[in-house]
């Protein structure tokens, strides 16, 4: 119900209010708003409580004109130690049918006038708990009035008893001390309920009872309104204008957000720039006085009760005045405890120079983690070069951010553990292809913790997965997940070669936090239990995405018995290779070196002699196709020919019979009774003339696949190696899920899962002279290169018989740390320092990444 404070209107408000307390203190003081003056974090709590304090002690004096006065305050103050205390405003009303009269209206003219008595009942009562019939009466009255209209319908329901308005005073009667003087503070110590001026429990509570107190008289005086309108319409007033006499908009409300620069006078802290209890009493008293003038001014125009039975005395319009009055209070208050947090957002964004936005924040933390950790963990960048050593990249790796604005980020920086074979044994990598193929990869490990965070209703842009490969390179890219120690399970693949740039739009899905999760199960069965947890390792499984990086060059180099780097510079020679074994499924032996040769040159003309003659096979037989074709389609031409003139021929012989028929007719037609002519008796057989296609297109059978055993040699040294060094990474998202359970006190990090998005991005370039377009890869084209990449894996492995190595592995874990609220509202409202909650969720990240205990991380002060 209450709004945000507007600041323009608020301190058009405010000055002057202002204006009315200067004339209220001594000349040489000078209050001023308080964001003009200089002032401590710590004068903002004394504020908060000096408006507090000012708003309980402002209604209780309107509430005072209500009937809760000296005579029963203590006794409502004892009733709030262990009851609800409530005000409750009962209404009802009646309508009946008087009389009517006819008179003459000019002449001639006659109206009849319906008279109805309308009578009004309603009493405001204040009651402990539940129990109202033994509450105490503050007001009640019934008054009526006559209502004439021009026809006999009744003007008002025969009889109607309103819903009972309530509202809860005891929070009210709670912060009053013996002498039923405002007590209010915020405790400041309860670092958790506590968090700035404006949010903690204190306040809170206010600001919540302060809003269905507002409710509660906009209630009462939407209803009197209703009331006057009655009798101002039947005295044919303007009901605006008498509404507008009685409003409460002068009465000076003393709940005021100001300051004062002069320590000249007593104050409630030493130090303190807040009004003193004294000041405050002051202001308390001008609104006595002013609220006292405006009813004896309006005592002037309206008649007690005691002197009319009218709907609009001065009992209700007191009534009205005051529970106006009341309602601007706690709007007065609301706007106040408002302002103070405005202004502590104002002086941030001034302090920094702007308003933060989710992209300078991920800058400012990649600073922040660099200054954190040691350099041996320090996170980097996820963008590599893939090469082989001492060479030139063939191509690039890289994960970027992109934001809703459209421009990319930098890399996205990781958490990196990398793994070498030099330095480390490590077994291959099975990746299923097919389901009779399994190819062996070996070759560089490298573990990535990506670790992000996302405040509440703004986005951070999209995950991007971006690889690329230079002019006469060539790369399969294979995406997918570790489904155990030594298996990799594909999802997606694509060769990309020749300048090709490829944009794969990474989705992310966040699940539930380790305490989270533990919390949702705890009322569930055993067997439920165990349901979740078993679904939970699963969706923990899935967060481990990796991505393979094969390079092909080196792979063909062994696959055909060539020396190291020998098709660098062979560019034809590669193109090739590659397109016998992908266009033509050419088996790889039929092409490789034999074991004879020793020298480097000799093997690589010995690989191009058989590239050439096979080449020189396949032009043979394409061209024997073609001729094949060509002279079946010249026999098909023969055949239609012929077939057009046996079609001509027969043509002429039906001609002839339709001629004989015509001749015959009258002959057939005096003979019928001895013989009947049948046309069909000259053919009793029907000619059928079928022209068949002459071609029978031969297919060359392109997709024989050559499979081949495993190589048992190859089984026992990769089994040799397993036990080894290697880290099993699919333990990792257990370990960090217990880690997260313990020491996550934020409750905040939750395990994120990669998966590629169904729209890829694709730039090529058809020569290396040409210009580059742009396609759009849909779930089909995926598809078609995902099989074209494993046709291409399958020739390189020998159908899973060799080892492929030069392989880069790069397994990524993401978590997500979720604010609740936006980046300001976090500084602001709750006095978080998002830098810490990062830092602290790092750590505990970095420590399951690396193995390593959080305090080895950090660099020394």
């Amino acid at each position: 119900l209450m709004q945000e404070s507007k600041e323009p209107i608020y301190k058009q408000k405010l000055e002057r209010a202002l204006a009315k307390i200067r004339t209220l203190l001594d000349i040489n003081r000078q209050p001023q708003y308080a964001a003009n003056i200089s002032h401590s974090y710590q004068d903002k709590y004394a504020l908060a409580n000096f408006l507090s304090n000012t708003a309980l002690a402002a209604i209780l004096n309107a509430l005072e004109l209500l009937g809760i006065n000296e005579s029963n305050i203590n006794l409502l103050r004892s009733w709030a130690q262990d009851r609800t205390v409530s005000l409750q405003f009962v209404s009802k009303e009646k309508c009946s049918f008087e009389r009517e009269t006819t008179r003459y209206v000019r002449l001639f003219s006659r109206v009849t006038d319906y008279f109805w008595k309308f009578v009004v009942m309603y009493e405001l009562k204040v009651f402990q708990g539940n129990n109202p019939v033994d509450g105490i009466i503050l007001q009640t009255r019934t008054s009526e009035y006559e209502i004439v209209t021009a026809t006999k319908d009744m003007p008002r329901p025969d009889t109607v008893m309103f819903p009972k308005k309530e509202i809860e005073i005891g929070w009210l009667l709670r912060r009053l001390a013996k002498d039923n003087t405002p007590e209010f503070k915020i405790n400041q110590k309860d670092g958790q309920t506590c968090h700035t001026p404006r949010r903690n429990i204190e306040v809170e509570e206010m600001m919540k009872n302060m809003g269905e107190m507002q409710r509660w008289c906009k209630q009462i005086i939407s209803y009197l309104t209703s009331l006057f309108d009655v009798q101002i319409k039947g005295e044919a007033f303007d009901l605006d204008d008498a509404l507008q006499a009685i409003s409460a908009e002068d009465i000076f409300v003393p709940v005021v957000s100001v300051m004062e620069q002069s320590s000249s006078h007593k104050v409630i802290q030493e130090e303190s720039r807040v009004l003193s209890t004294q000041d405050m009493n002051i202001l308390l008293d001008e609104q006595k006085r002013s609220l006292s003038d405006k009813l004896y001014d309006l005592t002037m125009i309206y008649p007690s009760a005691a002197d009319c039975k009218n709907l609009m005395s001065i009992e209700e319009v007191t009534e009205y005045v005051v529970l106006h009055h009341i309602q601007l209070i706690t709007k007065e208050y609301h706007e106040g405890i408002c302002s103070i947090e405005d202004e502590l957002q104002k002086q941030l964004i001034e302090a920094i120079g702007k308003e933060l936005t989710v992209k300078e924040f991920n800058e400012y933390m990649k600073f922040h983690n660099k200054k954190l950790l040691k350099k041996l963990f320090s996170p980097k960048g996820f963008c590599y070069n893939v090469r082989r050593p001492n060479r030139d990249p063939e191509g690039l790796l890289m994960f970027q951010q992109q934001f809703n604005d459209g421009t990319t980020s930098e890399p996205i920086h990781t958490l990196c553990e990398h793994l070498s074979p030099k330095n480390v044994s490590i077994p291959p990598l099975k990746v299923p292809i097919n389901a009779t193929t399994t190819v062996m990869m070996k070759g560089e490990r490298y573990l990535h913790g990506w670790i992000t965070h996302q405040f509440t209703g703004e986005k951070n842009g999209k995950l991007v997965l971006g690889a690329g490969v230079r002019q006469f390179g060539r790369l399969i890219v294979i995406l997918g997940r570790l489904s155990s120690r030594d298996v990799f399970e594909p999802m997606s693949a694509i060769v990309i070669q020749n300048k090709d740039d490829i944009k794969i739009p990474i989705d992310l899905e966040h699940i539930p936090t380790p305490k989270d999760f533990e919390n949702s199960i705890e009322s569930l069965s055993a067997k439920q239990q165990c349901f979740a947890r078993s679904f939970r390792r699963m969706q923990l499984s899935k967060s481990l995405f990796g991505v393979c990086v094969v390079q092909v060059k080196p792979q063909l180099e062994r696959l055909f018995n060539l020396p190291e780097n020998s098709l660098t510079k062979e560019n034809k020679l590669t193109e090739d290779l590659l397109k016998l074994l992908m266009k033509y499924q050419i088996p790889s032996d039929l092409l490789s070196c034999d074991g004879e040769v020793d020298v480097g040159h000799l093997k690589v003309e010995q690989v191009r002699g058989h590239v050439e003659r096979m080449i020189l096979l396949v032009k043979n037989m394409r061209h024997k196709q073609e001729q094949e074709i060509i002279q079946k389609l010249e026999d098909l031409d023969q055949d239609l020919m012929q077939q057009r003139l046996d079609l001509e021929e027969l043509m002429e012989q039906l001609d002839n019979i339709r001629n004989c028929l015509s001749v015959n007719m009258c002959k057939i037609s005096t003979q019928s009774e001895r013989t009947r002519y049948s046309p069909t008796a000259q053919f009793n057989q029907t000619t059928v003339v079928k022209i068949n296609d002459p071609i029978q297109e031969s297919k060359v059978n392109l997709n024989a696949k050559y499979k081949w055993e495993q190589c048992e040699e190859n089984e026992k040294e990769f089994s040799a190696d397993k036990g080894g060094n290697v880290r099993d990474y699919t333990k990792i998202p257990g370990e960090l899920d217990q880690k997260l359970l313990n020491h996550d006190q934020d409750n905040a990090l939750r395990p994120t899962i990669l998966t590629p998005s169904q729209r890829w991005t694709k730039t090529s370039s058809k020569s290396i002279v040409s210009e580059p377009f742009t396609t759009v890869l849909d779930s089909s084209g995926q598809q078609n290169a995902t099989n074209e990449a494993f046709d291409l894996l399958d020739a390189l492995s020998k159908s899973g018989a060799i080892l492929i190595e030069d392989v880069a592995v790069h397994v990524v874990i993401g978590m997500t740390h979720w604010f609740d609220k936006t980046l300001l509202e976090c500084v602001i409202q709750d006095n978080v320092n998002p830098i810490e909650k990062l830092e602290r969720s790092i750590l505990n990240f970095a420590s399951v990444i690396f193995s390593t205990p959080a305090f080895e991380l950090v660099q020394s002060p």
